[in-house]
C-alpha cells in the first residue's frame, strides 16, 4: 500500500475535508458501529470548522464595510476643505 501524504490544514476548508474523508472511510468499513464515538468527534471538528469559516467571512465583510466607511469618511473631509 502506497504511503499517504500527511494532511496539511491551511484552513477551514482543508479541515471539513480531511474530516469528511475520514467520516467516509469510517462508515464505508466493515463495523462502522465500532467507530462512532470517532465519527461524533469528526463531525463536531467539522461543524467547528465549519463555523470558525463562516465567522471569518464575516469578519472580512466588516473589515471591508469599515475600509469603506473609512475612505468614505476621508474624501468628505478633504473635500470640505478645499
Amino acid at each position: 500500500m502506497p504511503k499517504k501524504q500527511p494532511i496539511k490544514f491551511k484552513s477551514p476548508a482543508s479541515i471539513r475535508n480531511a474530516t469528511s474523508r475520514a467520516m467516509n472511510d469510517i462508515l464505508d468499513g466493515d463495523k462502522p458501529c465500532k467507530h462512532y464515538g470517532v465519527l461524533a468527534s469528526l463531525a463536531n471538528t467539522w461543524l467547528s470548522a465549519k463555523k470558525l469559516e463562516l465567522e471569518m467571512n464575516d469578519w472580512k465583510d466588516l473589515q471591508k464595510k469599515v475600509d469603506e466607511l473609512i475612505e468614505r469618511s476621508e474624501r468628505e473631509r478633504w473635500g470640505q476643505r478645499r
